[in-house]
């Protein structure tokens, strides 16, 4: 499965304790809330505070294992025996078995992670929270549950749960940046039964082609620097080597908004893309002296660093990084 497709990096198995829970509702009666039912539907919107583009989604899930996501980037759909991924910019998708984890990932996001619980109802089961009280939010009272997602405590996030422990809202603060990102929900519909299998079948729009084994390979993330630093050698390329984390709201930017880009991907003729979690790689973190994040170096096939910059640039301004990196 091509998980970086789906930006799936385990974020709900990281969900840690903070506070011991207190009066009102809770994470198991929301878990409880989202499992029971046998359909969900629901858009999301996720929009930086502060400023930054939102992204929306169309979510359709059924048991006991399908799943549809829409945004306007991609389709996702899940039949119950594989998962396809439409990008829509480049009218290419990609064909993957389906199976237990694979389909816990493609909820497994910021953005999503609220609706984990639907298909796997022990996903917030490790979760000791903090109930804070009602607030008023979207025009109802609604209880108000917080959590650590990263062990470190660098990124917390605050649930926002209606009477019926369906949640309604999430704001996710990403402790070094200080950055926010609120997640909306709009027409939360909760089903009693399972929806039509032909709701999940993926449609080929006209003009579209499957992706051959090579394209796929051709912008693979490698998490190994020597080797990406072999496979560049071999295919005549640079590498760009990028640091960050999971809690790393400039970093997740810069997937989200960069690197899933389509034309960023035909970067690829020229780079071997890495990317390295520091806080599970620190010894590599070090080795490259990075001290913020994210970090992007431009490196030779020899290991040299040619280039590189610091913190969040968008699209066209990375492109301009690149170039420079190649002039070079």
């Amino acid at each position: 499965m091509n998980t970086k497709r789906i930006m799936a990096f385990g974020l709900v198995a990281g969900l840690a304790v903070w506070a011991i829970a207190g009066r009102g509702a809770s994470l198991d009666q929301v878990a409880s809330t989202l499992n029971g039912a046998q359909s969900l539907r629901v858009t999301v919107t996720s929009t930086p505070v502060g400023g930054g583009a939102s992204r929306e989604f169309r979510v359709v899930l059924s048991k006991p294992n399908k799943l549809r996501i829409d945004s306007s980037v991609q389709t996702i759909v899940a039949d119950g025996s594989k998962i396809t991924i439409y990008d829509k910019a480049s009218k290419t998708f990609t064909t993957d078995p389906q199976g237990e984890a694979e389909l816990a990932g493609l909820l497994n996001t910021d953005d999503l992670m609220l609706f984990a619980p639907f298909f796997n109802r022990g996903a917030f089961k490790d979760v000791k929270t903090l109930n804070v009280g009602s607030k008023k939010r979207k025009g109802m009272d609604l209880e108000t549950i917080e959590v650590n997602i990263d062990p470190a405590g660098k990124k917390k996030a605050t649930f926002f749960v209606d009477g019926a422990s369906a949640p309604r809202q999430m704001e996710i603060l990403f402790g070094d940046s200080q950055q926010r990102v609120l997640v909306d929900t709009e027409d939360l519909t909760l089903g009693s039964a399972a929806l039509e299998a032909d709701k999940f079948a993926f449609q080929a729009p006209e003009g579209a082609r499957e992706l051959t084994a090579e394209e796929r390979m051709s912008d693979k993330w490698y998490s190994d620097v020597d080797e990406a630093l072999k496979v560049a050698a071999k295919t005549n390329r640079m590498v760009l080597l990028k640091f960050g984390a999971t809690w790393c709201g400039p970093c997740q930017m810069l997937k989200k908004e960069v690197f899933a880009n389509a034309e960023f991907k035909k970067q690829s003729k020229h780079f071997v893309f890495v990317d390295i979690d520091t806080d599970q790689q620190p010894a590599v973190a070090q080795k490259y002296g990075v001290s913020g994040i994210p970090d992007v170096k431009f490196l030779r096939s020899n290991g040299s660093v040619v280039h590189g910059f610091v913190g969040y640039r968008p699209y066209g301004e990375v492109i301009k990084e690149m170039d420079a990196a190649r002039s070079k």
